[in-house]
């Protein structure tokens, strides 16, 4: 992607910028003759209007419905606030609200840490 912002600079710009990877290609792995482009891979997939963006959607939900928390999607997402996460992702994870209510339903949490103090109950009566 660097490579074709910089040919394209060079060549629209008329900026003259060295292009480092000029000349060099792309290490296929083992067994390969070349990469496949995104369009070549739907197509065999056979999958139609597909773009980056569904993927990384995809990759998302996939780790919040796995019980992933939300922050750390957050973090794999690279979101500058974790309230983007959050508005687009924390409804795919309603395991999360159950475990919460369950936790009052338990009694984990003291019933005694909701009441007021003594002294508060006596001037309001």
């Amino acid at each position: 992607m660097f490579r074709a912002a910089l040919n394209w600079a060079r060549k629209e710009l008329e900026w003259n910028v060295p292009n480092p990877f000029e000349g060099r290609k792309l290490k296929e792995p083992p067994g390969r003759a070349r990469w496949l482009t995104q369009s070549e891979a739907c197509r065999l997939a056979g999958l139609e209007d597909v773009h980056p963006h569904d993927l990384r959607r995809t990759f998302g939900s996939w780790l919040v419905q796995a019980g992933v928390p939300i922050q750390t999607v957050s973090t794999l997402l690279r979101h500058s606030d974790i309230r983007i996460t959050d508005r687009v992702y924390a409804h795919l994870s309603p395991d999360s609200l159950r475990e919460a209510a369950a936790v009052l339903d338990r009694g984990a949490v003291s019933r005694s840490a909701f009441t007021l103090p003594k002294i508060l109950r006596e001037d309001a009566g």
